[in-house]
């Protein structure tokens, strides 16, 4: 997964479907778990969109993405439907 992280970052298709199948699961779990999987899907969104800016180690991907699933998390709480 470590390779895929740059790759993936300058528009590399497979290698974000590398990166998507290893930190989706949890992520989908974790926010099922709160309210939906609508809120996953704008997550991916998300970070599909800010990928490009993410700075560090395939380790902190995990926790970036956790972030933006907390971010879409909170705005669906604030605003429902």
């Amino acid at each position: 997964m470590a390779a895929a992280l740059p790759e993936a970052q300058r528009g590399g298709e497979d290698a974000f479907r590398v990166l998507y199948r290893s930190v989706h699961p949890a992520l989908l779990r974790y926010l099922r778990v709160l309210v939906g999987e609508d809120v996953a899907s704008e997550a991916w969104l998300q970070i599909v969109r800010d990928l490009a800016s993410f700075r560090g180690e395939v380790d902190g991907f995990r926790g970036w993405a956790a972030t933006r699933g907390l971010r879409k998390l909170a705005e669906y709480l604030e605003h429902p439907g």
